[in-house]
């Protein structure tokens, strides 16, 4: 069995298993490597989903020792005096310890229940009760949007016009429509149009964004029903506002270092 031994490997052994009897120090070279250090890589390998096992117990002392004869050779030829060498033990041991204090504050400050149900029930807030099928023509120039406004109220057909005319490459094959949308996912000019614009009706007069000039209509309203479930949503908010502690408790202690 092939098992690489790896800083990521170790770091993530988790579950406790029952120490077996193969297991034992064994030195190299007059150096003990412990039964407790291989129990360490047994139990990582076994959160990775191998299966404990003599093959696997064999693997690991096979992979240790290789390890300890490399790194007793890399002392013999003194390349711990190295300065590149220095160097990049120094940024492995000051990586290892910056992830380990910041492992330590998370496990310390989990993000609980409430914050999690508080962040996702203001994105719900944020998102609006309301969603709105809607299609639009977009053009550079306000004139263009007014000619517009005018060719559609004559009875020109919107989806026809809306492929002659406009720029907006995503929607104007398919006649400038949006689909089922929410406010909150468009930019505010063009969200507040179509939260006052009756359904049906045609923009009365060009809505200008940083895009240019929109004629909107709205197709239909309802109740929102796009927004995602809690249960569905929970991982991902779970990662951002674990991601929010960690940078505010790395904040906090830059806040108070001394850095000239």
């Amino acid at each position: 069995m092939n098992f690489k031994l790896s800083a990521t490997l170790a770091a993530i052994a988790c579950a406790a298993l029952p120490a077996s009897a193969a297991v034992s120090d064994f030195t190299v070279n007059g150096r003990t490597i412990s039964a407790a250090t291989q129990e360490h890589y047994i139990q990582a390998a076994a959160a990775q989903g191998l299966q404990r096992s003599p093959e696997l117990e064999r693997s690991i002392r096979e992979g240790l020792a290789n390890q300890e004869v490399l790194v007793q050779e890399a002392e013999r030829q003194k390349l711990t005096d190295d300065k590149d060498t220095a160097l990049r033990l120094k940024e492995a041991r000051d990586s290892i310890l910056a992830n380990e204090v910041i492992m330590k504050y998370l496990k310390a400050n989990p993000v609980t229940e409430s914050e999690l149900k508080a962040a996702y029930d203001k994105e719900k807030a944020s998102y609006g009760p309301s969603e709105y099928h809607v299609r639009h023509i977009l053009v550079k120039t306000k004139a263009e949007a007014n000619k517009v406004i005018s060719r559609i109220k004559s009875g020109e057909d919107f989806g026809k016009v809306a492929k002659e005319v406009s720029i907006d490459e995503g929607t104007k094959a398919n006649g400038g429509d949006l689909d089922w949308t929410s406010p909150s996912s468009m930019v505010p000019p063009f969200a507040e149009a179509m939260k006052s614009q009756k359904v049906g009706a045609v923009s009365a007069s060009p809505v200008q964004s940083q895009f240019g000039f929109h004629v909107l209509q709205v197709i239909a309203k309802r109740p929102a029903e796009l927004f995602p479930s809690y249960e569905h949503v929970k991982p991902e908010i779970r990662k951002q506002l674990t991601a929010q502690k960690r940078k505010a408790y790395i904040d906090s202690l830059v806040k108070k270092a001394v850095i000239k």
